[in-house]
């Protein structure tokens, strides 16, 4: 039987959702004996093109261009789609910015001189169609547990719809 593919993206974020996956320790290795992890910037040194998976994991509120790009070629190649904590799901602390508020907030942490990339702050479902969701900031090492555990359930699940 062929594992899972499973791809981990992060956009705008501070990579603490990120950084529960790493304090699941020995139960990750447990994890990727019955997993394929095809896509994830911490633990592979270069990415390659967009895989195609069936979970895609995505943490960080989506703030570019480029972020509402990658998003939806993640969700063209996924099965399922995650949304990883609460910049993922809500834009969280990003999102809390008025739009017409953002070049002041941008001058008054960088300078006057930084030129940002940013449109908007979007949570993910605002873009793409997200299945599954795991809320917190970071979201709690047994919810990220029970979440992996779940996969192929989940997997089985999408394949009857």
């Amino acid at each position: 039987m062929n594992k899972p593919r499973i791809a981990i993206f992060d956009l705008t974020d501070c990579e603490g959702c990120e950084l529960q996956f790493l304090s699941l320790k020995e139960k990750l290795q447990e994890f990727a004996e019955d997993l394929e992890i095809a896509n994830w910037r911490l633990v592979q040194p270069d990415n390659g093109p967009l895989p195609k998976v069936e979970v895609a994991i995505v943490q960080g509120t989506v703030i570019t261009a480029k972020d509402q790009e990658l998003v939806k070629k993640v969700r063209q190649n996924a099965k399922i789609l995650v949304a990883l904590g609460e910049c993922a799901r809500t834009g969280w602390i990003p999102s809390w910015i008025k739009k017409e508020d953002r070049p002041k907030a941008i001058e008054y942490v960088y300078n006057q001189d930084y030129q940002a990339k940013a449109i908007d702050a979007l949570p993910l479902k605002d873009i793409v169609k997200v299945d599954f969701d795991l809320p917190g900031c970071p979201p709690e090492l047994t919810a990220l547990e029970n979440f992996l555990e779940k996969i192929p359930e989940l997997l089985s699940q999408k394949q009857v719809e």
